[in-house]
């Protein structure tokens, strides 16, 4: 009786046992419960590229990277304990905490006359910690840098200035000019360009903890995250155009037009963001 119930309970568990987890970015939310410490520990196939949606902490028994395979932890921190084998293709990235060249959002351009405003700053890679019962077979790869800064907005063109106004008219009698036209004003200046956005700063690289794994079998890149570009002032306004001279008329001529207005300073470029976000690092 006793070795009956053993064996109705052997084979109830090994269709469990025996199950892989094709884990892929539209099973991620559905699948991912099954992977938390405390359940049973499954086969794990990573499909294509699978982006974490909040920090993890996974125990599997073993996990192959296939198809493309990717886990992008952005921000996210992830814990993966492996009770067997990991299979993934060497030289290709399995972990990576953002896409390539992705960067935080760029600041608007500046109304006129206004700064630009400032880029995003990048947000800071995640931290992953390997645990591994098998040394794996081939090198495994991972990029933990962080996200690159935004660009600063353009500094908004100047305001151009006002036109002069213009000169009085003469007044002339029948025999001589009795009050002479008077010249144009001068435009006004132009106005200044507004000032850069300032660049966004890099994010900070993540930490990679390795447990049961020599740091000989995993390459970490050594990437770092890069700060954004400051923004260009904006353009200075053109001046204005000076104002008509004051019309002649019998014996009095007419007067000079006025100096156009001085065009605008551009604007200052922004400031350059944070550049110091060192290369990720490796414990022990």
């Amino acid at each position: 009786m006793r070795r009956g119930f053993l064996g109705l309970l052997i084979a109830f568990s090994l269709p469990l046992l025996a199950q892989t987890i094709q884990l892929n970015d539209k099973t991620l939310d559905s699948e991912t419960p099954k992977l938390r410490v405390g359940k049973i520990a499954f086969d794990v196939e990573v499909r294509g590229v699978v982006n974490l949606r909040q920090s993890e902490t996974w125990t599997v028994r073993n996990i192959a990277f296939v198809d493309g395979g990717q886990i992008v932890i952005r921000n996210n921190n992830l814990s993966l304990t492996v009770q067997g084998a990991v299979t993934a293709t060497s030289g290709v990235p399995i972990i990576v905490a953002f896409p390539p060249n992705e960067k935080a959002p760029d600041g608007a351009d500046g109304a006129p006359g206004r700064p630009g405003a400032p880029g995003g700053n990048g947000l800071a890679a995640g931290n992953v910690q390997l645990t591994f019962a098998q040394m794996p077979k081939s090198l495994l790869t991972l990029i933990l840098a962080g996200q690159n800064g935004g660009n600063g907005g353009r500094g908004g063109r100047g305001i151009d200035g006002a036109a002069g106004s213009m000169g009085e008219a003469a007044r002339s009698g029948g025999f001589n000019c009795l009050k002479a036209a008077t010249p144009g004003q001068a435009g006004r200046p132009g106005g200044s360009g507004g000032a850069g956005g300032a660049a966004g700063a890099c994010g900070r690289s993540g930490v990679l903890t390795l447990r049961g794994i020599s740091p000989k079998l995993v390459d970490l890149r050594l990437n770092a995250a890069s700060a954004g570009k400051p923004g260009m002032g904006g353009p200075g306004g053109s001046g204005g155009a000076g104002g008509a001279g004051g019309q002649g008329g019998g014996f009095c001529s007419a007067a000079p037009n006025g100096p156009n207005g001085a065009p605008g300073d551009r604007g200052l470029a922004g400031q350059r963001g944070e550049t110091n976000c060192p290369p990720p690092l490796t414990y022990p």
